[in-house]
Parts: C-alpha cells; structure tokens; sequence
C-alpha cells in the first residue's frame, strides 16, 4: 500500500519532483522496499520505479505466484528461522524504515501507527565489535616451537650442503668433458676412484684433476 503524499502519482513532465525516492526512504508500506532506477546523461532522462510497490500491485492480480513466509531463510544453516534477530551491526544506526517494519512485525501494529509512535525517537545504534584478548602462548610451547624451528634449520642447511657438494661434482664432470673434447685431458689421466671432500667447514672442497 502507498502512501497518498509522497508523489507516487505524480504524472510525466518536465518537472524535477521535490520527494526524491530512495532506498529505504521509507514513502510506502511495502515491507521490502525495492526501487529501479536508469539514468543516462547523453539524454539527461532518469527513470525511477518502486518495484515493491508495482509487485503489489501484480499480486492483486496474481495471489497464487507470490508467497508470504513468517520467517527468514538462514543460509548457514539451511533452515527457516521465525525469530527476528536484533540490530548488530558496528557499521552504523539501524534504518529507519527497517526499524519501523521490525517494530511492526514485533507488535502486531500498522506501520503508520509505529511511525506515530517513534516520531522524534532514534533507532538503534551501531554495536561496538566484541574483540577477544590475544591468547598467550604458555612458555612450554614456545620452547617447542623454537626447537623445531632449529631443527628445520638445521634440516634445510644439510640440504644446502648436499646441493653444493653436487654442484661441485657436476663442475668437475663438465671440466672432464671438455678437456676431454678439446684434448687438454686423457682419458688415463681421470681418476675416477675419488669424490670431492669435505673441508673442516663442512663445505665440499672443489673437485679436481690433473692431467701429465
């Protein structure tokens, strides 16, 4: 149902309406208020609709396509819930044409009489977060943490170790293979019984070979 003094009637011209509808402007009794709107600037035309009240209007027409359920669907859990939930929210005050339509529905009244009722009152606020204390990690495992972070470290030098020591061993076989090729090297002159050894450090000492 919509309101007579809201400019719902209002015929085309040229004319800018003085009410500008907006969502949640609260100038009808539709209880999900939805509004269309097109505007182009190359023909400097706007085109504004109340979808919600225009529906109603169809469901007088089509009763049995249309479906009124007392309650909301959760998609968390897949379920209809009949009990509404307070306002929430952080961001900011609570609509005021929601917080009408919520009063509505909780009393059992028109919404023009809760519009009556709520004249000059504020809807409710934003709710501050509720942020929970970081949790303190207890010493034991902490110490546990730090001794597995020192066997991985230990775990990823060995491997550094590894790769270097079979980065020096493919080294000396490329060196074999050109000295092979350009004939600076024989093959009687490979000694081929040895690898690279570790220096003290623990780093693989650069292989070599000699040649007569």
């Amino acid at each position: 149902m919509v309101l007579a003094d809201t400019g719902l009637h209002q015929t085309q011209g040229e004319e800018i309406p003085e009410i500008q509808w907006v969502h949640g402007d609260d100038l009808c009794d539709c209880t999900f208020q939805r509004l269309g709107e097109w505007t182009n600037p190359y023909l400097a035309k706007t085109m504004r609709v109340r979808m919600c009240c225009m529906w109603a209007e169809l469901e007088k027409m089509f009763p049995h396509l249309v479906q009124h359920i007392p309650a909301f669907y959760n998609e968390n859990t897949d379920l209809f819930e009949t009990d509404f939930i307070e306002w929430n929210s952080p961001d900011g005050e609570m609509p005021r044409a929601l917080w009408h339509r919520q009063l509505s529905v909780a009393m059992g009244l028109p919404l023009d009489e809760i519009r009556n009722r709520t004249n000059g009152k504020e809807s409710p606020g934003p709710v501050p977060r509720i942020v929970e204390p970081a949790r303190e990690v207890p010493k034991r495992e902490l110490a546990m943490e730090n001794s597995q972070n020192d066997i991985v470290l230990t775990l990823l030098g060995r491997k550094d170790m590894e790769l270097e020591m079979e980065r020096q061993r493919n080294s000396a076989l490329i060196q074999v293979m050109v000295g092979l090729k350009n004939g600076s090297v024989k093959l009687d002159d490979i000694d081929i019984g040895e690898t690279p050894q570790e220096s003290s450090n623990g780093v693989p000492e650069k292989a070599e070979f000699s040649g007569n």
